[in-house]
């Protein structure tokens, strides 16, 4: 598994990547292996994400906080954040609740929100999803630090998501100038 990675890895950070994002990871074993190898390049910081089925558990069936904990405390130093990606947008206050409270950096980008119809080979229900923007001002309040959009999320998004993080940092100064 490592030497798959490896090169991969290595064109990022020869072509001068100042953050590598490791994503869409479905299970520790590999997780693991990624914080480890990650080591062969001790001044490249990396994000760790983790593609989850459910508001607990990482594609594989492990808790994400379990994962998630261990992961970062193996390389704290070049692991600038763990989390999540590729998943509805409902999902991400369950799964990241838990590690909140240890001050672990986060990063989430989920997709729209849309669900994938394997039989027809589509997207749908985009008109029941509430946009992505909506859900950040409680992500940013649990801790996450770095916010986006992953699968069927447009440039619109991005702007809208961008100006919730502006209006809670101006928020959350005021209030920190106030104490």
């Amino acid at each position: 598994m490592a030497d798959w990675h490896r090169p991969r890895i290595q064109a990022l950070v020869e072509a001068g990547a100042d953050i590598v994002a490791i994503e869409t990871v479905p299970a520790s074993k590999e997780a693991r292996m990624l914080c480890r190898l990650l080591r062969e390049w001790p001044n490249q910081k990396a994000w760790l994400s983790f593609s989850c089925k459910d508001e607990k558990h990482i594609s594989n069936g492990e808790l994400f906080t379990s994962v998630a904990r261990s992961c970062y405390n193996l390389n704290p130093d070049q692991i600038l954040a763990v989390g999540i990606n590729c998943i509805r947008p409902l999902m991400v206050s369950p799964l990241i609740s838990q590690l909140n409270t240890e001050h672990i950096p986060l990063v989430v980008y989920p997709n729209s929100g849309e669900r994938w119809d394997a039989v027809n080979a589509r997207w749908i229900d985009r008109d029941l999803c509430e946009p992505v923007d909506k859900y950040i001002t409680d992500w940013l309040n649990q801790g996450v630090l770095y916010v986006g959009g992953c699968c069927r999320t447009y440039a619109e998004d991005t702007k809208h998501m961008r100006y919730k993080v502006d209006e809670w940092v101006k928020t959350n100064r005021h209030r920190r100038d106030e104490n």
